[in-house]
């Protein structure tokens, strides 16, 4: 996929009033002395497309400043770039507006458009995301993206992915078949996890070997009773236990009846708050004032709804009417030229002497070539009157759209009139319904006879309950919690029992294991330096693969340590020499060749703005559409430099001329 800058416009975009630059898809050059606003226009593209500028930035300043380094206010600050994509040409514009309330500056919107359509921020940054993704953009976009502002982590990646599948290094089945599915960084970690894991164990056993010779000593002052005593105590505890749980369950049995009476009341207690509902409503019911403010609320946005749906007629009317203009304008040109054919083949007689001897051909011949030429004068004709009636039949469209969107817009006007009249009576009714209701008597009741009888039979009830059991609850369940506490100190007592038996067997199994670590230890040791010796094989063949994609670029994915390991880096080089340490030019030269190997790789070209490119001696090697931003001194305005290409240049004058004449 290709995309190409054909045309950028800027308007009040930090330092620059309005530029405008047609590079009709070509290499071009923008030329100018420092200030006067060439990265401007690199800043101004790249926020087009990711909301920020050539530093990476999303919170910079694009609007202008005045002599005190203040914001200008009142201004619209636009950028919109005419971009082919695939062959395909899309106009994308952005535009920050100021949000003034009351007077004051509260912050700034976007509005954004797609080959005139508006669309909202997500979805415009959705629509570019899925033209080229935000990282993918980055990296083909931005020449020090991939060298210095990506991680050499995703960088090493990026490459790993751009080498292709590696194949294993021989001699290591028995190591691949261990694999099981894993890379070999992937097992590298389970082994150094099972190697840090194992120590960790080994290393935690004679401590604990030690404390629990401890607690053998511990345990044994501090056993007082014996252990067949113990067991007693605790069985009479149970017991006592048992007959409290029996005794709280009959109480409790006995508190379920009062639930049931608490129960009784919650119903009563409903059926008066319905009761006295029902004495409000008779004092003066409010049913219907509700239901009035309901549909004066609903009618009210129903009719707006009918004037948003009519503004989007309006919309559709008026894109309709653009498009039926593009088209006569077409039209016209496709008819110019054809009278201009017509003209230049009515002018050229028909040929009378032979091209090869220059002798005059035969009266039948003359004829022939005569009526061909009248046969050619016909065909172009026919194309002149069929184009002239196509535009003829738009027009007769656009009559008829600009006649529909008067009437739309007529009764839009009229719809908005309606609506504001229709508002004010809708108002003034609200309020009155709102003062009905705040005016309603206060419900009295106590005069209600059913009222009565409901307060009568709850205060019964309540009478009928009496004084709760909670106290007799309380002692029983405290004097059958500190029999469990007795029980529960007897267990622990009798449990130290258990653990010096338990510790003796403990003390065996931890000796055993420490053992059992040491032999795990040293196998899976063998297992990682044999994995260090298949990385060192491996590594050599990754670099091979990586460097055979590139020009000019080389690089040092690995690194060999003394003792034999390698471990993971990235780092470029242009003839040996490490890219931080090369000169400015010659990292551009680098960022080239990578821009170049990425296009190929994910199969994208889009636009690249080199900066500073007056340091670059080397050549200038991309494969994309390249716009060099170049230091000129003297030079106080924006000068736009097409690289010389004949028939390219044909077409924009071409372009001119239909720009002026439309």
């Amino acid at each position: 996929m290709r995309i190409k800058l054909l045309k950028i416009k800027l308007q009040c975009f930090k330092g620059l009033k309005s530029f405008e630059a047609e590079f009709f898809g070509r290499n071009a050059k923008i030329r100018a002395e420092n200030g006067v606003g060439k990265t401007t226009v690199l800043d101004a593209y790249l926020w087009l497309f990711s909301g920020k500028d050539s530093t990476g930035r999303t919170d910079f300043e694009v609007r202008p400043l005045d002599d005190f380094n203040e914001v200008i206010k009142g201004l619209v600050v636009a950028v919109e770039a005419s971009i082919e994509v695939s062959g395909v040409e899309h106009i994308l514009r952005k535009e920050q507006h100021e949000n003034v309330v009351k007077g004051q500056l509260r912050g700034y919107s976007v509005i954004c458009t797609i080959d005139e359509v508006p669309k909202k921020v997500g979805e415009y940054q959705d629509w570019i995301a899925n033209v080229i993704p935000e990282t993918i953009f980055k990296m083909l976009s931005d020449l020090s993206q991939f060298n210095t502002k990506m991680h050499w982590t995703d960088r090493r990646r990026e490459l790993l992915e751009i080498a292709g599948k590696i194949p294993m290094p021989a001699g290591f089945d028995g190591l691949l078949e261990l694999l099981k599915g894993r890379t070999i960084d992937e097992y590298s970690k389970v082994l150094g996890e099972q190697r840090k894991a194992h120590k960790k164990e080994r290393d935690g056993i004679n401590p604990r070997i030690d404390e629990l010779q401890r607690g053998l000593k511990d345990y044994a002052q501090a056993a007082s009773d014996s252990e067949v005593e113990l067991i007693a105590k605790r069985e009479n505890a149970q017991e006592d236990v048992v007959k409290l749980d029996t005794y709280i369950q009959v109480l409790r049995d006995s508190e379920k009846t009062r639930q049931e009476g608490f129960e009784k009341i919650n119903d009563l207690n409903e059926k008066l708050l319905h009761r006295e509902n029902c004495v409000r409503n008779q004092q003066g019911p409010i049913e219907e004032l509700n239901d009035e403010r309901a549909k004066l609320e609903q009618d009210h946005t129903d009719r707006t709804r009918e004037l948003v749906i009519l503004r989007h007629v309006i919309h559709s009317d008026s894109s309709a009417i653009d498009s039926v203009k593009n088209a006569i304008a077409a039209s016209l040109l496709t008819l110019a030229g054809i009278k201009a054919e017509y003209q230049k083949a009515k002018n050229k007689p028909a040929d009378e002497t032979c091209f090869n001897c220059g002798q005059r051909l035969p009266a039948d011949q003359i004829a022939d070539a005569e009526n061909k030429r009248q046969t050619a004068l016909g065909n172009i004709e026919a194309r002149s009157n069929q184009t002239q009636k196509a535009i003829e039949e738009h027009k007769d469209e656009l009559n008829k759209q600009q006649e529909a969107f008067g009437e739309h817009i007529a009764k839009s006007n009229a719809l908005v009139e309606e609506l504001t009249i229709d508002k004010a009576a809708k108002d003034k009714r609200l309020a009155e319904i709102a003062e009905q209701v705040k005016n309603r008597p206060k419900a009295n009741y106590a005069d209600d006879e059913e009222w009565q009888e409901l307060t009568a039979e709850i205060e019964k009830i309540k009478a009928e309950l009496g004084e709760p059991v909670s106290q007799q609850l309380d002692k029983n369940q405290a004097d059958r919690d500190a029999k469990a506490e007795q029980i529960a100190e007897i267990n622990k007592a009798l449990a130290q029992y258990d653990n010096i038996k338990g510790s003796k067997e403990r003390i065996a199994e931890l000796e055993s294991r420490e053992k059992e670590l040491a032999q795990l230890i040293a196998e899976v040791e063998s297992k990682l330096e044999e994995i260090g010796r298949f990385k060192v094989e491996q590594s050599k063949m990754v670099e091979a693969a990586v460097n055979g994609k590139f020009e000019h670029v080389t690089w040092k994915l690995f690194k060999y340590n003394l003792n034999g390991s390698v471990e993971d880096t990235c780092e470029a080089l242009l003839n040996g020499v490490p890219y931080p340490d090369i000169s400015a030019g010659q990292q551009l030269y680098c960022a080239i060749d990578c821009i170049n190997t990425l296009s190929n790789h994910y199969r994208v070209e889009v636009p690249l703005f080199v900066d500073h490119s007056e340091s670059l001696t080397l050549p200038l090697e991309s494969e994309s559409q390249t716009i060099c931003l170049e230091a000129t001194k003297g030079l106080k305005e924006l000068k736009v430099e097409l690289q010389s290409e004949p028939k390219l240049q044909e077409v924009a004058e071409i372009r001119n001329g239909e720009h002026i004449l439309w």
